[in-house]
């Protein structure tokens, strides 16, 4: 916890709280004063103990006086009697019957307290491991407008200047909207991917010695049930699963369905050695019965 690093993680907060218009529209706003919050971010708690007005003038004694703080205040959190709710922003002092054991100072906007709970590493300790090597930054925000998050993520946090910003580095970031960006994402990979997929499925049953009639519907079957599923789960009983599971869900159905026409296949080339002179309907439902009966007995076998 340097004055550098103090600096660049208020500097990055002013990047991302000055993009499009965030201070008049986006920012989550207070309810007493009805101003935009302040970010809760280590700087500005070190910034409002040593009386600063900006946590860009933090200075070496202004990060010793917390440190200072800090150290005096640990054994009262551990302790359990520092708590969230120790001081009374009414009064703009503690809450003596509520924290009565607990310094004032240690209690100032409950300052300490968010800092250990919060914004610091779980391994920090002010005595013996002093040296913090993460920090986290709580910028508020209005969630009714996501559109403002998704141009924030593709033109400003994607920017490789942003990634290491003075003497911080920013190395993650939760939007909420993970799944937002996947699903725009997977539909761009879609494009492709899914005519590629098609036309290799399609040659390998065409390589098989079946016909393109066959091997043109039965891929199309394939991605229709894959469509089917995919509409059914996530638009009518809108069920969000795990991303990967959309991918190997179309693996397992492209693999049972060229199975199925292999299947399909092989008895359809045997029925014209055990029916003669047959209609093309009568072929058809003996194929579909010996594969019915055929994948039956395999299942009563597996079990």
């Amino acid at each position: 916890m340097t004055p550098d690093s103090l600096v660049a993680m208020c500097q990055i907060d002013g990047v991302i709280r000055n993009y499009k218009n965030y201070e008049e529209s986006k920012c989550r706003l207070s309810e007493e004063q009805n101003l935009c919050c302040p970010s809760r971010s280590i700087p500005n708690y070190v910034a409002a103990l040593a009386g600063l007005t900006s946590c860009l003038n933090i200075t070496e004694s202004s990060v010793i006086t917390t440190e200072n703080l800090l150290t005096t205040c640990y054994p009262y959190f551990l302790g359990g009697q520092l708590t969230s709710d120790c001081w009374d922003w009414q009064q703009n002092s503690i809450k003596s019957t509520q924290c009565p054991s607990v310094p004032s100072d240690c209690a100032t906007y409950n300052a300490v307290y968010d800092l250990l709970t919060s914004l610091m590493e779980s391994e920090y300790h002010p005595t013996t491991n002093p040296k913090l090597k993460v920090g986290k930054l709580l910028i508020p925000y209005n969630d009714t407008d996501k559109q403002w998050l998704f141009d924030l993520y593709y033109n400003k946090l994607g920017e490789k200047t942003l990634k290491t910003y003075g003497g911080a580095q920013l190395v993650a970031y939760n939007l909420r909207i993970k799944t937002e960006v996947f699903e725009e994402m997977l539909f761009e990979d879609a494009l492709y991917l899914i005519p590629i997929s098609f036309i290799t499925f399609l040659s390998i049953l065409l390589v098989s010695n079946m016909s393109l009639f066959v091997a043109f519907f039965g891929t199309l079957g394939i991605y229709l049930c894959f469509g089917m599923t995919w509409f059914v789960y996530g638009t009518v009983l809108y069920i969000q699963y795990a991303p990967f599971f959309i991918f190997f869900s179309l693996a397992v159905m492209s693999y049972l369905g060229l199975l199925l026409l292999s299947v399909y296949k092989k008895n359809w080339d045997e029925s014209f050695d055990v029916l003669i002179d047959v209609s093309d309907v009568d072929r058809l439902a003996y194929v579909w019965h010996q594969i019915c009966l055929k994948n039956f007995v395999s299942a009563m076998s597996c079990r």
